[in-house]
């Protein structure tokens, strides 16, 4: 009845959020809160990627943020995805994520890696400039290009490999 009235939003099946809270909401928080509804309902063991552990991290992208939300799957499984939610069977190891506010979430440099593979280019390039950014004055880079160089190493083969390459290369610290 709430949905109905229009005092509830739905986020995912079994998810909602005050309208109240989502109109307060911008574009990034949205997102965020999509997959944190996502989160929910599939489960601790599901782990984010892509533009989806891109927003958690609080990486930019260029353009609207995607209708759907990013799991990277185990290659056995493959990357059949449903509505609203798109599969990569890409593989995972323990290497391949992390956690924020209790989510999996592949680590800060195998998103950009993944992100610089697939991405357009604006927006890989965005990506991967806010992540090596190094402020003039204030904390040291959260990674450097040395680590997003090792990382694209150490997933190698993959798809988008040379495009991958070349946005790490072209990433400025200072963009």
């Amino acid at each position: 009845r709430e949905l109905r009235a229009g005092t509830l939003v739905r986020l995912r099946r079994g998810v909602y959020l005050a309208s109240t809270e989502w109109n307060a909401l911008d574009r990034d928080d949205r997102y965020r809160a999509s997959v944190r509804a996502a989160a929910l309902s599939l489960g601790p063991d599901a782990v984010f990627s892509h533009q989806s552990a891109a927003a958690l991290w609080g990486l930019p992208i260029v353009g609207p943020w995607p209708a759907e939300v990013h799991l990277l799957v185990d290659r056995a499984t493959g990357g059949r995805s449903d509505p609203g939610m798109r599969r990569h069977a890409l593989g995972v190891t323990e290497q391949d994520f992390t956690t924020i506010d209790n989510i999996r979430v592949t680590t800060l440099a195998r998103t950009v890696i993944d992100i610089a593979a697939t991405a357009s280019l604006y927006s890989a390039v965005a990506t991967a400039d806010a992540a090596i950014h190094a402020p003039r004055f204030g904390p040291p880079p959260r990674l450097t290009k040395n680590d997003l160089s090792a990382e694209w190493e150490r997933m190698l083969p993959f798809r988008g490999y040379a495009r991958a390459r070349r946005i790490v290369d072209f990433a400025e610290t200072q963009s």
